[in-house]
C-alpha cells in the first residue's frame, strides 16, 4: 500500500510512501516479487469505495440541498434489476447526512445522488484532476484512472454504483488526495514534490505554480470539516480517533472485483485531513489487499497525525 502527507496552503508533497521498497543492490529479487516493490502504489489507479461519499456530499450541499436531507435505510434497495445493500445488509434507519457519512451508509447516498446533477458532480470531479495524469514532477505521474461518462450515469444502475465509489470508478491516491484537500480548503492545488531548481552556484529559483482553482464554496467546507471531523469522533472511523488533537476523514473499503482464493481481494482506504477545524496537513493511506478502511488504514494515518503534531 502506500501513504501521501501534502501541506494545504502550498501542495507540496512532504511524505510519499510505497510498500514494499525494493534493494537497490537487489533488483532482480524485486522483479519476480508477487507484491511488485517496484511499482509506485501512490500512482496506481484502484477502486475507492466510501472515500469518494463526501465527495458526493459536498456536491449536494453545492446544489442547495440541506446536509439534514433525510432518507430511510432498510439495509437494502433495489435499482432496477440490482440489489444493493449497506455492509452486512445493517439497516440504518432515517438518516441525515452526518448519520449517513458516520455509519457509511450506502442506500443514503443511493438515494442522494438521484437528487443530484451528475453532470456537475462528473465535472467537479474532472476538475480535481479525475481521469487525468497527476503530474507531480517531470516524468512522474499518478494513473489517469476512469470515470463513468455521463451517458452511463443516466442508468440508475450505474448511477447508484457511483455514489459510493463502485462500478466503473478508479482512481489514485494522489487524485483522492487533491478531492480531501479541496473538502478542506475549498480549492484545487496541484500537488508536487519540486519546489524549486539550483544552478551550480546554489541559486534556488522556485517552481512556478498554477493559482488555486475555487472547487467548493466557504459554507460548503465549513459543513464538510464537521462532518468528516464527526465521522471521525462518533462515526465508525473510530480508529483514526486521537486523544492529542481533532482529525477529520472518511474510511473506504472497496470491491476489486479481483479473487484470489475464492476471496475477494479489498482497497481499504483512509482519507482525512487535520487539525479538523482549521486543516494544514492533507493524508491519504491505501492498502491493496486489506480487510476494512477502519482496521486497516485509520491507525496509519492516526499514527502520522499525532507524530506530525508531536515533532512541531
Amino acid at each position: 500500500g502506500c501513504a501521501i502527507v501534502m501541506h494545504i496552503d502550498s501542495g507540496d508533497i512532504l511524505a510519499l510512501a510505497s510498500v514494499p521498497s525494493y534493494d537497490p543492490n537487489d533488483v532482480s529479487k524485486s522483479l519476480a516479487a508477487d507484491n511488485s516493490p517496484l511499482v509506485n502504489k501512490a500512482l496506481q489507479s484502484y477502486t475507492v469505495g466510501s472515500v469518494f461519499k463526501p465527495l458526493v456530499a459536498a456536491c449536494a450541499l453545492e446544489n442547495g440541498i440541506s446536509e439534514n436531507e433525510e432518507f430511510e435505510c432498510t439495509g437494502e434497495i433495489q435499482v432496477g434489476d440490482t440489489v444493493f445493500r449497506c455492509y452486512d445488509g445493517k439497516a440504518h434507519g432515517k438518516e441525515t447526512m452526518k448519520e449517513a457519512l458516520e455509519n457509511s451508509c450506502n442506500i443514503y447516498f443511493i438515494k442522494l445522488i438521484e437528487k443530484l446533477d451528475c453532470d456537475l458532480l462528473l465535472s467537479v470531479c474532472r476538475s480535481l484532476g479525475f481521469e487525468s495524469e497527476t503530474e507531480i514532477a517531470a516524468s512522474l505521474s499518478g494513473a489517469k484512472g476512469l470515470l463513468p461518462t455521463n451517458d452511463e450515469l443516466k442508468i440508475r444502475g450505474e448511477r447508484a454504483n457511483f455514489a459510493f465509489g463502485q462500478g466503473r470508478l478508479l482512481a489514485s491516491p494522489l487524485q483522492i488526495l487533491s478531492a480531501y484537500h479541496a473538502l478542506a480548503s475549498g480549492n484545487y492545488i496541484s500537488p508536487t514534490v519540486i519546489r524549486g531548481t539550483a544552478n551550480e552556484n546554489g541559486l534556488v529559483t522556485t517552481a512556478k505554480r498554477a493559482l488555486p482553482r475555487k472547487i467548493f464554496s466557504d459554507s460548503t467546507v465549513l459543513k464538510m470539516r464537521k462532518l468528516l471531523s464527526d465521522v471521525v469522533e462518533s462515526g465508525n472511523a473510530k480508529n483514526a480517533k486521537s486523544s492529542l488533537l481533532p482529525l477529520a476523514g472518511k474510511t473506504g473499503t472497496a470491491q476489486s472485483g479481483i479473487y484470489k482464493d475464492s476471496k475477494e481481494i479489498c482497497r481499504t482506504w483512509f482519507a482525512g485531513f487535520f487539525p479538523a477545524n482549521n486543516p494544514h496537513y492533507i493524508i491519504v493511506v491505501q492498502s491493496e489487499n486489506g480487510e476494512s478502511g477502519n482496521s486497516d488504514c485509520a491507525p496509519i494515518f492516526k499514527e502520522i497525525c499525532e507524530n506530525i503534531a508531536k515533532s512541531q
